[in-house]
C-alpha cells in the first residue's frame, strides 16, 4: 500500500432505469450532509475519547500481520469501479449487475433485487476539519449523528481489510439494515456503508458485504 495526500430511498422503483437510482441519490445526499456536519466541530478527539486502540493509532505491533477478515472469500465482486476518485481507496469492485455512480466522490452502487428492494453501497472519504483523528472518534460521531439509522447503533466486531482494522457498526433505518465500516488514518477517514432490505437473512447480508469488502484496497499506510 502506498500513501497519497488526503485530498439512497424511494418507495417504488422508476419504470425506466435512471442514470443514478433514486435510493442511491438519497444515500449519497445523506452522506454528504453527514460529512458536512462533521466540519462544524473542531477536528479534535471527543471529550469522552479514550485512548485509541485501532491499528490506525498504532496498537498493532509492526511485527504483527493481522489476518484479513475477508481473505477467504471466493466469490468476490467482479465489477471494478473508478476508486481513484475517493482519496484513500486504491481499488474496489461491486456486484455484477449493479448500477454504479463513480464519476465523483463518493462512489455509489445499487443492486436491484426486486421492486422496492435493493442492496446499496457508498464508499467515501474526507479529510481536514471533517476528519477525526481516530476510528473510535469517527464511530462515536456516527452513533450520535448518522442520518441512515433510526434508533440505536450496535457496535460489531472490527474487521481487518487490506491489513488495516476497520470498525464496524450496524443499525436499522429508512433504507433497511445499515452496515458501516470506518478507518481513520489520522488526517484522512475512509468509510464504506451498505444498506440492505431488512428481510435478508444474516448469511445473505454477510455475503453481499464480504463480496465487496474482499476487493477493497487502501491507498495509504
Amino acid at each position: 500500500m502506498r500513501r497519497t495526500p488526503p485530498s439512497m430511498a424511494a418507495s417504488q422503483r422508476p419504470p425506466v432505469p435512471l442514470p443514478v437510482p433514486v435510493s442511491l441519490l438519497v444515500l449519497v445526499t445523506c452522506l454528504t450532509l453527514l460529512v458536512a456536519g462533521c466540519g462544524s466541530e473542531e477536528a479534535t478527539p471527543d471529550a469522552d475519547a479514550s485512548p485509541a486502540t485501532s491499528s490506525a493509532a498504532g496498537s498493532t505491533p509492526a511485527t504483527e500481520a493481522p489476518s484479513d477478515t475477508f481473505a477467504e472469500v471466493k466469490e468476490r465482486a467482479t465489477v471494478p469501479v473508478a476508486a481513484d476518485v475517493v482519496p484513500g481507496i486504491d481499488a474496489l469492485s461491486v456486484w455484477k449487475g449493479a448500477n454504479v455512480e463513480d464519476r465523483e466522490e463518493p462512489i455509489g452502487a445499487e443492486l436491484f433485487l426486486s421492486p422496492g428492494r435493493s442492496v446499496t453501497l457508498v464508499a467515501n472519504s474526507f479529510d481536514g476539519l471533517s476528519a477525526r483523528p481516530t476510528s473510535e472518534a469517527e464511530l462515536r460521531y456516527f452513533r450520535r449523528n448518522s442520518a441512515f439509522v433510526d434508533g440505536s447503533v450496535t457496535v460489531m466486531e472490527p474487521v481487518v481489510v487490506d491489513g488495516l482494522e476497520m470498525l464496524h457498526a450496524r443499525g436499522e433505518g429508512p433504507l433497511g439494515t445499515v452496515d458501516w465500516f470506518v478507518h481513520a488514518f489520522g488526517d484522512l477517514t475512509v468509510e464504506v456503508l451498505f444498506t440492505m432490505p431488512a428481510d435478508l437473512s444474516e448469511d445473505q447480508r454477510e455475503t453481499y458485504v464480504a463480496q465487496v469488502m474482499a476487493t477493497l484496497e487502501f491507498d495509504g499506510g
